[in-house]
């Protein structure tokens, strides 16, 4: 780590590397990878971006946008060869992943916005009681919207989502909202609406 402190102080910037997808500083004649040619930072990225307090810029060809022809997803690999992603199934009504899919869509990640079923009970000024089943923005709850990595199925990401809706609701087993003379539970019998 001695020589990438030399390195920042000289002012050295990262640059795609030449033989490869990746992103590095030179020294010399030796090459410091700091992103591999997946897009993954190395330890030595880490460092240096907690120490010059910057993003390093996206490297790798994981990074690039997937092409779709017909049901058919590729992405161009290193070597110029296009490789194939995934393939969507109309029968199941789902894509299938190749290992190389699983890879590149594990680092591709989209965010959702939730409506959390619920049920509300109330009182009216009369003194009657009223119960309706309803909908709440997550953001209204003060949740967190939700990332998940494109390799999962749509039955995985509705399953992971709803999972990490109810993880940060469980700070109360109470009411998740008040209001004048109303009470928001979560409805746990409720429907989910989930858009991406």
């Amino acid at each position: 780590m001695a020589k990438l402190n030399y390195l920042q102080a000289t002012n050295v910037q990262p640059e795609k590397m030449k033989t490869s997808e990746g992103i590095g500083v030179r020294s010399g004649r030796r090459l410091i990878t700091l992103v591999d040619s997946g897009g993954k930072k190395t330890a030595a990225g880490k460092w240096w971006e907690k120490k010059s307090g910057e993003a390093l810029p996206e490297g790798g060809f994981m990074q690039q946008k997937a092409m779709r022809e017909g049901n058919t997803e590729t992405i161009r690999l290193r070597d110029g060869r296009k490789g194939i992603t995934r393939r969507w199934d109309p029968g199941s009504g789902e894509y299938k992943f190749t290992a190389l899919g699983k890879k590149y869509y594990s680092t591709l990640r989209r965010n959702y916005v939730v409506d959390v079923p619920i049920v509300v009970n109330g009182k009216r000024q009369n003194g009657s009681t009223y119960q309706i089943r309803s909908h709440v923005k997550m953001e209204k709850l003060g949740l967190r919207p939700v990332e998940v990595p494109l390799s999962m199925t749509l039955e995985e990401r509705r399953n992971f989502i709803k999972d990490s809706i109810k993880k940060q609701m469980e700070r109360t087993t109470d009411a998740i909202y008040r209001i004048s003379d109303e009470e928001w539970f979560y409805d746990d019998d409720g429907s989910w609406a989930i858009n991406e």
